[in-house]
C-alpha cells in the first residue's frame, strides 16, 4: 500500500478519535449523575443510580477504552506495512497515544467504578 494512503487512514482514524472525545463529557455525566444521585434538583433512587452506572456509564467506558484499543492496533498493524520508516514512526506514535488512552479508559473508569460503588453503598447504609 502507497505511503500517503497509509498516512491518509491514519489521519481518518485520528479525526474519529478526535471526534469521539467530544462524548467524554457525556459519559462523565453519567457517572457523576450516578454518584450525585440528584437530577433536575429531584433524588434518585439507589435502584436508579445504580442503573445508571451499569447501564449508562460502564459501557460507554468500556467502548471508548475498546475503540482506542482497537485503533492503537490498527496503526501498528499500519505502521508493519509502511516501506517508509517515517511513515512507520508516525504509525507507532499514533499507536502508544491510543494505548496509553485505552490504559486511561479503562483504569480511570475502573477507580471511578469503585468508588461509586462504594459511595452508593455508604448511602444505603445511611
Amino acid at each position: 500500500m502507497p505511503d500517503t494512503s497509509l498516512l491518509w487512514i491514519m489521519s481518518l482514524f485520528c479525526g474519529v478519535g478526535l471526534i469521539s472525545t467530544l462524548f467524554v463529557p457525556l459519559a462523565n455525566a453519567r457517572g457523576d449523575l450516578a454518584l450525585r444521585g440528584v437530577q433536575d434538583g429531584l433524588p434518585l433512587s439507589m435502584k436508579t443510580r445504580r442503573l445508571i452506572l451499569f447501564t449508562h456509564y460502564i459501557p460507554l467506558a468500556v467502548f471508548w477504552g475498546a475503540f482506542t484499543m482497537v485503533a492503537a492496533f490498527g496503526f501498528i498493524e499500519l505502521a508493519r506495512s509502511s516501506d517508509n520508516p517515517r511513515v512507520a514512526a508516525i504509525g507507532y506514535m499514533a499507536a502508544v497515544m491510543g494505548g496509553s488512552n485505552t490504559l486511561v479508559w479503562f483504569g480511570l473508569a475502573g477507580v471511578w467504578v469503585l468508588h461509586t460503588l462504594k459511595e452508593l453503598g455508604q448511602a444505603e447504609r445511611n
